[in-house]
């Protein structure tokens, strides 16, 4: 994560962006798993 040097910085902010940055891993591990099932049923 960034760290935050400015003090004046509002805390609201950094929630938000872990909050993106974990649907951003929820996203990705959903479309990991899409990817792996096309390949098992490719296999079958």
């Amino acid at each position: 994560m960034l760290s935050v040097t400015d003090v004046g910085q509002v805390i609201e902010p950094k929630d938000k962006q872990e909050d993106n940055v974990g649907i951003y891993l929820k996203i990705r591990e959903h479309q990991e798993s899409k990817s792996k099932n096309k390949r098992e049923s490719a296999l079958v």
